[in-house]
């Protein structure tokens, strides 16, 4: 998990202490990558049963080998190298990845499963969202949204139907012959969280992009939709730099 997500899930925990725990229910497919070069498409799925609901009702699932994600006619599309979810019932949605591309510019999307809860009134969010991608052959790597984001996150409604929260990365990520190039973003940042405005009984999120051929890239966010307890702005800020102190 990356030191933007740390962060956040941080500021969670230290809210969610006030907020206190909410049922949940996860949908069966929790996990979907799917790749399409050249016509062909290819996808690999996730279930519950694949990972583990721990004590207190939050859900884990990580990728137990490399997969390649196969088009119909029986090609290598892409790679799947690793992956996890982690779905807390607060709730917040966690995902991970790290892929690479076929011969041809191939088009990714990693979409989570619906997290379903008892309806928040009052909700208030962050998200955040990071990703790499690395040249593999020594001519340039390039990542960018399939689309107007690379990451999207959504309430009360499973992606692409639900209603928008927060678009992040929404340009290029490039890097030089066998570099690595980076690029994180959050809203609404700093640890903090925003109003929704309305009430919020579901959510999910998705990355949709386009990779170079033969190119690694790797992402990982976190959604967060909680009530809004007094004071959780300075909760959020006190739990974020208590995680901060013990890196």
């Amino acid at each position: 998990m990356s030191k933007l997500n740390t962060g956040l899930v941080c500021a969670v925990v230290a809210i969610a202490g006030l907020a206190g725990g909410a049922s949940a229910d996860l949908t069966n497919e929790v996990f979907v990558l799917s790749a399409q070069v050249g016509g062909q498409n290819g996808s690999f799925m996730a279930t519950l049963e694949d990972g583990y609901f721990d004590n207190d009702g939050n859900f884990f699932w990580t990728l137990d080998s490399e997969i390649e994600i196969q088009g119909d006619n029986g090609d290598v599309l892409a790679t799947l190298s690793g992956a996890s979810l982690i779905v807390m019932q607060d709730p917040v949605i966690s995902m991970n990845f790290n892929v690479q591309a076929a011969n041809q510019n191939t088009i990714f999307s990693v979409h989570s499963g619906l997290l379903s809860f008892a309806q928040i009134a009052s909700p208030i969010g962050a998200a955040s969202a990071g990703v790499t991608v690395t040249d593999i052959n020594g001519n340039g790597a390039t990542l960018s949204p399939d689309g107007s984001s690379i990451y999207a996150s959504q309430y009360n409604g499973n992606y692409p139907n639900g209603t928008p929260f927060a678009d992040l990365l929404n340009s290029a990520v490039s890097a030089g012959a066998f570099q690595t190039g980076s690029a994180s973003d959050e809203y609404p940042g700093g640890g903090n969280f925003v109003s929704i405005g309305v009430p919020v009984d579901s959510m999910s999120a998705a990355w949709t992009f386009t990779l170079s051929p033969y190119d690694v890239a790797s992402g990982t966010s976190t959604f967060v939709v909680i009530p809004n307890p007094a004071g959780a702005s300075l909760l959020g800020l006190a739990g974020l730099a208590a995680c901060r102190r013990r890196r």
